[in-house]
């Protein structure tokens, strides 16, 4: 039977189809699914239209998942206008300190002014993880609790902090002005972040220089014996009082009274800071960091480490260390500088006539710019270490060590120009793209509760016919994403099972928080298939526009939805409709023939038909080889008016018929792999 009708789900009327959960459909490991799409719309940004789902948000009741995502242009809406910076001024974001679990929405923050449609990031400054960030937005609020738009990319614990996204048009720093980033308080601050869906002017200055990591400050001279002054501060935690570099943060020089001493160490981060000097003999001066933090592409991104304290011979106060670098972060569609955007660490504090030893200087941040165009400019965006610190010539006093340099890192879609210090990594990303996308999105869970995500990016649409696929291998946890046959490449998670709970199964919709249909999707769909393996690419593209026979091996849902709800497969898993969705003619492919081998048929069929249309037929015979399958039958009814018609169809992977008559002519051929019906 030809492919003659597709289900028209309208979204508006909350149209789906469902069934009960099966043995079938509960697969626990490889997950492959196949559909035919018409879209008639696309979802809003930050919705999503589901493909098809086993997904029941009410309890630990989530197995699989397949579904449309709308994505914002990279760059945001513009929703909070233009920012000019036309006096100086220091950035007042609305954050807090937060922690939260991977997997879940839940992110538990305290300020009066978070609000539901927020854009947000999320940053582990310090503690375990430190430097893992990403984007998120305020689903909901309520005092003390964050409800985000999408599951958590990681676990955030003591350290983190989470502020908002600004969400412009254009930016403009004006010449001779300065935009400060707030200065990291060791709860929150440190980054200075924005979005801007137009273009980014900068003739003035954006900085974070010395708003990261702070220098070692509390030590003071020693009043008999030996004393150390204290380190920077790092990543893993606050600074102590010992020579020994406090991993990015730079050591404390040592002090022994009425003896000798020595200058801070300088702080690290891509880079080793430098150690500190000895005012006279050797052995006294801060260890230089030499722990790095990050990574290059900034997929991690921290504070430059802080310098370390001097000492000095006797009792009194010493020199402190330099501050890291912050954190900028600039994600806008255009970008110009010919002013200055920096992360530098400070330098620690100078000998001086009364103090004569200097502290160790500061790492450099991080510089993190996103964007399709970019003027750089000549080394105008730096994340450079503090310079090494003289200590006061007339005493000998001794020298801090200058500190690491920062990261920067520049993607870009377009086109690029202008040169960094340090020099940047840098990376053409073609997806960096300021209109809304679509990701096509398989979501997993291993225990029913918490979730995953894997998305590619596809280019769709609207009245389409565009055949859908994606596999998934458990164990690499690697999901293949395929549009008309061809890969769309990869996306890898960390769960490696699905979980088997009674959650229905369901085409057009998933269920809620309290099992109610949602996210419907707003289209044609036709042949939507289940497999409990990983098809392979040749698999998918012989026959995405082929009909199955459904006894296919692996095959464990198959709705050809030809005007019927009926599973193909011998599972049963037949379909019920809800909101009266209606058949429409408007196919994709009209496949007549159904095989999925390679067996060649031939049949040659006769018949005598009268104007009565009444006819008795015989039963098939046939006769089969490995090979070839050669089938006759022979149906005939007496009449006085007659029409003789003879057709001779070969099929390989399709059929094909060739007839011809006196009158009228009517033949009708389905095979299922070496079964003919002759009607």
């Amino acid at each position: 039977m030809a492919n003659s009708y597709v289900i028209d789900l309208e979204n508006a009327s909350n149209q789906y189809l469902y069934c009960s959960d099966s043995a079938s459909l509960s697969i626990t490991g490889d997950l492959s699914l196949e559909a035919y799409l018409k879209l008639e719309s696309f979802p809003s940004i930050g919705q999503t239209n589901t493909i098809l789902s086993k997904w029941d948000e009410s309890g630990a009741l989530r197995s699989y998942i397949w579904d449309i995502l709308g994505v914002e242009g990279y760059f945001g809406d513009g929703s909070d206008g233009a920012k000019t910076i036309s006096s100086n001024t220091t950035d007042t974001p609305i954050d807090s300190a937060c922690t939260g679990t991977v997997s879940t929405k839940t992110l538990s923050a305290t300020n009066a002014s978070f609000a539901s449609g927020q854009k947000i990031l999320i940053h582990q400054s310090k503690g375990t993880g430190a430097g893992n960030w990403e984007r998120n937005q305020i689903d909901s609020y309520t005092a003390g609790t964050i409800t985000t738009k999408y599951a958590l990319e990681n676990t955030y614990s003591s350290g983190a902090q989470v502020l908002v996204l600004k969400d412009y048009t254009n930016v403009t720093v004006n010449s001779g002005k300065t935009w400060t980033a707030k200065a990291w308080n060791g709860t929150t601050g440190g980054i200075l972040a924005f979005l801007a869906n137009g273009t980014t002017t900068i003739t003035g200055t954006i900085t974070a220089q010395g708003k990261g990591f702070p220098g070692g400050s509390s030590g003071s001279g020693p009043s008999s014996g030996i004393v150390y002054g204290e380190t920077g501060e790092s990543y893993t935690g606050s600074a102590t009082q010992k020579q020994t570099a406090n991993y990015t943060g730079g050591g404390g020089a040592k002090g022994y009274y009425n003896t000798d001493d020595g200058g801070g160490g300088g702080g690290s981060h891509a880079t080793s800071g430098e150690t500190g000097d000895t005012r006279i003999g050797s052995g006294y001066g801060g260890a230089g960091a030499t722990t790095t933090s990050g990574s290059a592409t900034l997929s991690s991104m921290t504070f430059g480490g802080g310098g370390g304290q001097s000492q000095r011979t006797n009792a009194g106060t010493c020199h402190n260390g330099g501050t890291g670098g912050g954190i900028i972060i600039i994600l806008s569609k255009n970008l110009s500088i010919s002013g200055s955007v920096d992360a530098d660490g400070n330098q620690g504090e100078a000998g001086t006539s009364s103090i004569w030893s200097a502290g160790g200087s500061g790492a450099g941040g991080s510089v993190l710019i996103k964007c399709e165009t970019a003027s750089l400019g000549s080394s105008l965006v730096t994340a450079d270490g503090g310079a090494h610190v003289l200590g006061y010539a007339p005493e000998d006093g001794a020298s801090g060590g200058y500190g690491g340099d920062g990261r920067i890192r520049v993607e870009y879609k377009s086109s690029i120009s202008g040169t960094t210090s340090p020099s940047a990594s840098t990376n053409q990303d073609t997806a960096l793209d300021g209109t809304t996308t679509y990701d096509v999105r398989l979501g997993v869970s291993s225990t029913g509760s918490n979730e995953e995500y894997l998305a590619k990016q596809v280019s769709l649409s609207l009245a389409t016919c565009t055949h859908l696929a994606v596999t998934y291998d458990a164990s690499g946890s690697l999901a293949t994403f395929y549009k008309n046959g061809v890969s769309q490449g990869t996306a890898y998670g960390a769960l490696t099972s699905i979980s088997n709970n009674a959650s229905k199964f369901a085409i057009g919709a998933n269920f809620n928080n309290v099992s109610n249909p949602e996210n419907f999707y707003d289209g044609t769909i036709d042949d939507v298939r289940v497999w409990n393996d990983i098809r392979s690419a040749a698999e998918i593209l012989a026959n995405y526009q082929r009909e199955l026979a459904g006894n296919e091996s692996g095959l464990q849902g198959y709705w050809k939805l030809n005007n019927s709800y009926l599973d193909e497969t011998s599972n049963n898993n037949d379909l019920t409709a809800s909101g009266l969705p209606a058949f429409s003619s408007s196919v994709c492919f009209a496949d007549a023939t159904t095989t999925s081998t390679s067996t060649t048929t031939t049949s040659t069929s006769t018949s005598t038909t009268t104007t009565t249309s009444t006819s008795t037929s015989s039963s098939t015979t046939t006769t089969s080889t490995s090979v070839t399958e050669t089938t006759t039958s022979t149906s005939t009814s007496t009449s006085t008016s007659t029409t003789t018609s003879t057709s001779t169809t070969t099929t390989s992977t399709s059929t094909t018929t060739t007839s011809t008559s006196t009158t009228t002519t009517s033949t009708s051929i389905e095979l299922r792999f070496i079964v003919e019906k002759v009607k």
